[in-house]
């Protein structure tokens, strides 16, 4: 219990960092006004999980490239439901996050977000996995979170799949101290069930 809350803990403060900066104050109001607490700008486990719209807002610009979970605010902005996979790519000649959803409808959708501006630049569907096909208890910010804990460095990528009939998130990181590494998380526990140098 105390892990999940540390690991919730440094997920959200990875969160936090993401959107810091993320909206400047009008001209017309006070900058103390503009300012939100911590917690209201950054989504939570059951807002990432929630079946309900969230407001797309139009002026969201992100300070630099988007880190993945900075992707992973973005899109649920833009399309509520649980992240199942994420990777970065390229569409229309622009660096993007692939990021998919699965919908409060139970369908999936891939959105391709702009890694240094944050904008949509297009959505198609997703044929979702078994696995992918309920929205897993530790939700992607988190396995995010667990990852960088045990390697510290920038998730590349990140996908819902079975490993030894376990549901676990396979993550991606480039670590800073140098070589790739892919990690075995488990979807209901945030355990590390195995990591491994990629490359």
């Amino acid at each position: 219990m105390k892990a999940q809350r540390t690991l919730t803990a440094v997920s959200s403060a990875f969160l936090l960092l993401a959107f810091a900066g993320c909206s400047a104050p009008s001209e017309t109001e006070p900058e103390s006004e503009q300012t939100q607490s911590p917690t209201a700008a950054q989504p939570t486990q059951s807002e990432e999980t929630a079946h309900t719209q969230t407001p797309v807002p139009t002026e969201t610009r992100i300070a630099g490239p988007l880190d993945a979970s900075a992707a992973v605010g973005r899109v649920m902005e833009l399309a509520p439901g649980a992240v199942v996979e994420l990777g970065m790519g390229r569409e229309r000649g622009v660096e993007v996050w692939e990021v998919g959803v699965l919908r409060e409808d139970s369908t999936g959708v891939e959105l391709y977000v702009d890694r240094q501006t944050a904008d949509l630049v297009r959505e198609s569907p997703l044929q979702l996995s078994s696995e992918q096909r309920t929205p897993p208890a530790v939700v992607a910010l988190e396995a995010i979170g667990a990852a960088l804990v045990t390697v510290p460095g920038s998730v590349t990528e990140l996908d819902l799949d079975t490993e030894r009939g376990v549901v676990v998130w396979e993550v991606m990181v480039d670590a800073d101290a140098g070589g790739r590494f892919e990690l075995y998380i488990d979807a209901t526990t945030t355990q590390i069930l195995k990591q491994e140098r990629a490359d």
